[in-house]
């Protein structure tokens, strides 16, 4: 029923996970921040979104809209994905959810739903934002240039993949009067892109430099 749906590593960790709760918690959602971090799947973000919004726990839930909220209303100057980012980030979070002890998870979905639909990454509406006296940036007339992008450009190569389906009307099963084609799948590694799926039999391969019709293998094809 996931197929074609996408996020497969979340369907796999969203059973891991629902196992390992049945086998260590009898089924029930642990209420302390380190439980919530033993659920296979689960990390900083998802734990702290559970633990402040269902448990009231006073932990933040930091995702992209808090980093870029939290960067403009501080100024920080540090690039986006950057540790010194990500500790300021995560050290103003705590704070701001800790003043709200009682109301933790109103403040972290009203973080969220601020960076969402008014502190926007484009075109924001500071002049309907509710701390927009609080914001350096705006303060300074600076919010579009925060939160600080990456000055790293990514490495993107042409790889063509050459897909070879096989298959045959006879079963390999041993199987008679049967009108099935049968076809030849292999499952991709454990680790990276579309771990563990099934797919035909392929071989990547980068193109030259030149251009020209040999083509490299990608190693480890």
């Amino acid at each position: 029923m996931w197929a074609g749906l996408g996020y497969y590593r979340r369907a796999q960790n969203l059973l891991k996970g629902a196992q390992y709760l049945a086998q260590k918690h009898n089924s029930v959602l642990p209420n302390t921040l380190e439980e919530l971090l033993g659920i296979p799947g689960v990390g900083p973000y998802t734990a702290g979104a559970i633990g402040s919004i269902v448990n009231n726990l006073p932990v933040p839930a930091v995702d992209g809209n808090v980093y870029r909220v939290l960067g403009r209303v501080f100024m920080v100057q540090h690039e986006l994905g950057s540790s010194q980012l990500s500790k300021i980030c995560a050290d103003a979070s705590t704070q701001l959810v800790r003043a709200c002890e009682g109301e933790t998870g109103t403040y972290t979905q009203a973080i969220m739903e601020l960076g969402a639909t008014v502190c926007k990454p484009t075109n924001p509406k500071c002049s309907d934002c509710p701390v927009r006296m609080h914001c350096q940036a705006y303060q300074h007339n600076a919010v579009s240039s925060y939160p600080v992008k990456s000055t790293k450009k990514s490495q993107v190569k042409d790889v063509n993949v050459y897909v070879h389906v096989v298959y045959s009307r006879k079963s390999p099963y041993g199987l008679s009067n049967c009108d099935d084609v049968w076809y030849l799948l292999f499952r991709r590694p454990a680790k990276g892109l579309l771990a563990n799926q099934w797919e035909f039999p392929s071989l990547s391969v980068y193109t030259t430099p030149t251009g020209s019709d040999n083509p490299l293998p990608a190693k480890g094809k």
